[in-house]
């Protein structure tokens, strides 16, 4: 019988438990109920003790893809913002703080898919992962009455972890907040929110970040219009919507979000005040020069949403050109901006099984959704705050189709090492199975992650020499069955991107 732990916080006592020498504790509060469309509020301290060693319900959502998710978890609304801890040691040993914010398209996901046992156990860290509202319920915006209180819940508790990780073994001076596509895209906004303000330290994002040609306030108002269309409630009427029956509002929202554009309706929305500018100009401004930061993107990220392409296999010039086109559309591309475009992917597929259109497509859509934006971050934070590291993850799930290659979201599986055949939590379908070979690389990845959040430096004695980036020679790691440096890759890709995006 696994051995059982109480710890006081400020919330009230929870009671955890203890497997192969870390104690876990599972669905703490860390904000009171919520109010639907309204900022969290302080968890109200609770009598007794607090049983937690269950997950906790999580956001109501609808499930996204079905390659990436197994398990239907009970969803509630009012009893999911929720935090799990895994601590090596309930003692005064301050540990480095590792906060996850998972990844879903600020739609879906949840804490109870991921588990930080194996990554607490092997850098003798602190990991804490969160629920956070989603969807409508998270990322509406009408402009003076709703916006981004999903940030806001990651704010809040940020705010509990500040105050009380000490009492878990962790240091409230040392967390490094680290997430991966949406998760990501949420710590490039608290790395210049005003509310999250020295709320931690360092940052790690993997795959994405709050693109620099989105988020304008004036796509959120319009998919907010039309949601209220939608349910056929006048426009503002927050208590009318407050009422409307949770999955209603769920398949609305999907309704509404669906029938554009993905830049149009992705969120959060630069609103003024919760978001006062848009993150990546106030990391150019040096906003954020307190943060060190360690970002990168895996090598084949589009072959996710190659996925749900109809007849992917069979994309030919005509149909790449299309796609190019309805992808780029809201910057007026002419036939001849086509034609380069096409003509450089085209021009970089590699050898079998990467040598069809269907790479080339994969690879455009990894560029234009994750690695270039991501880049453009690393540009602009190195310039005022030396402690920037790039990586790109080049491992591979020989359980998938090869042709898949390094898809988006794979390398969570490495930075917890949470093979589908290991001891823990593994929900998402895309981890891989557990082989001597991801194991290796799996440890080589934690151990660059855990030494960031220690120091600010990823480096140890597994891995080449990882040099601090520079926007010139762009230095990055590549995690692949073989680790190695090199600088600046994908040239001719990066000065097709900066002629359009200039």
């Amino acid at each position: 019988m696994n051995k059982h732990n109480t710890v006081n916080t400020t919330s009230g006592k929870v009671l955890g438990y203890e497997n192969n020498g870390i104690s876990i504790f599972r669905g703490i509060p860390y904000a009171a109920p919520p109010v639907r469309f309204s900022p969290p509020q302080p968890v109200t301290p609770w009598p007794g003790v607090l049983n937690a060693t269950k997950n906790s319900p999580v956001v109501p959502q609808i499930m996204g893809l079905p390659e990436y998710h197994s398990v239907n978890w009970p969803q509630s609304e009012k009893d999911s913002l929720t935090l799990n801890i895994w601590t090596p040691g309930l003692d005064d040993k301050k540990r480095p703080v590792m906060f996850w914010v998972h990844g879903g398209a600020l739609k879906t996901g949840s804490n109870s898919d991921y588990d930080g046992q194996l990554l607490s156990a092997r850098g003798d860290v602190v990991v804490v992962n969160i629920n956070y509202r989603l969807g409508p319920l998270g990322f509406l915006f009408v402009p003076g009455k709703t916006a981004n209180v999903g940030l806001l819940d990651q704010v809040e508790a940020l705010k509990w972890v500040n105050r009380n990780i000490a009492s878990f073994g962790g240091d409230p001076s040392n967390i490094t907040v680290f997430g991966e596509s949406a998760g990501a895209l949420s710590i490039s906004c608290l790395m210049t929110m005003p509310a999250a303000k020295g709320l931690f330290k360092r940052a790690i994002l993997e795959s994405n970040v709050c693109s620099p040609v989105c988020s304008k306030g004036e796509y959120g108002e319009a998919v907010g219009k039309r949601l209220f269309a939608t349910l056929g409630i006048p426009y503002g009427d927050m208590e009318a919507l407050r009422s409307v029956d949770i999955q209603k509002l769920l398949l609305a929202y999907q309704q509404v979000t669906l029938s554009r554009l993905v830049y149009d309706t992705y969120p959060p929305f630069i609103d003024g005040d919760v978001l006062p500018t848009h993150p990546y100009e106030a990391i150019q401004k040096g906003a954020a020069r307190d943060i060190e930061m360690l970002a990168g993107t895996n090598e084949n990220e589009g072959a996710l949403f190659s996925l749900v392409i109809p007849d992917a296999n069979s994309i030919d010039e005509e149909k790449l050109k299309k796609l190019i086109r309805y992808y780029r559309s809201n910057t007026g591309e002419s036939d001849e901006l086509v034609d380069k475009i096409y003509n450089v992917y085209a021009n970089e597929i590699g050898p079998a099984p990467f040598n069809t259109l269907r790479y080339a497509w994969e690879q455009f859509g990894t560029d234009y959704y994750f690695r270039i934006p991501v880049q453009q971050y690393l540009d602009a934070q190195s310039k005022h705050q030396p402690k920037v590291y790039a990586y790109l993850f080049a491992g591979k799930n020989p359980d998938l189709d090869e042709k898949l290659g390094a898809i988006h979201g794979l390398e969570i599986a490495f930075v917890f090492g949470s093979f589908r055949d290991s001891e823990g939590t593994v929900t998402l379908k895309l981890f891989p199975g557990k082989t001597e070979e991801a194991v290796r690389l799996s440890s080589k990845m934690m151990d660059a992650w855990a030494s960031f959040a220690r120091s600010g430096n990823p480096n140890h004695r597994d891995i080449p020499k990882w040099p601090e980036y520079d926007a010139d020679k762009r230095p990055t790691i590549i995690f692949d069955n073989e680790v190695a440096v090199k600088t600046n890759l994908y040239a001719k890709r990066n000065a097709l991107w900066k002629e359009f995006l200039q």
